[in-house]
């Protein structure tokens, strides 16, 4: 009979195949290598939404408003996760991490 000490638990990422992750650097190096997509993604649907906002506004100040607000909140946030990656890339460069 096993004690407490002695039980082995298998890591969670081996039961995913393909994933080749095996500490919290590299999950956090995967997730930047899909943010910058997601990001685009979710910019371009917003980008959408606020564009067809503007349209079926009717001059409507407050709908315009609401349109003008999201596609500049929609850029703004690119730019933030633009800016974020190039950072974490800067700071892995400086530091010698692979990121």
């Amino acid at each position: 009979m096993k004690a407490f000490a002695q039980v082995t638990i298998p890591d969670p990422a081996s039961a995913l195949p393909g994933w080749k992750i095996s500490s919290l650097g590299q999950m956090v190096s995967e997730f930047l290598r899909y943010s910058l997509v997601f990001g685009g993604l979710a910019m371009f649907v917003f980008l959408i939404m606020g564009g067809f906002k503007l349209l079926t506004s009717g001059g409507d100040s407050g709908k315009v408003k609401e349109g003008t607000d999201n596609i500049t909140l929609a850029v703004v946030g690119f730019f933030v996760i633009f800016a974020a990656y190039w950072l974490i890339q800067i700071v892995g460069f400086v530091f010698n991490l692979p990121v």
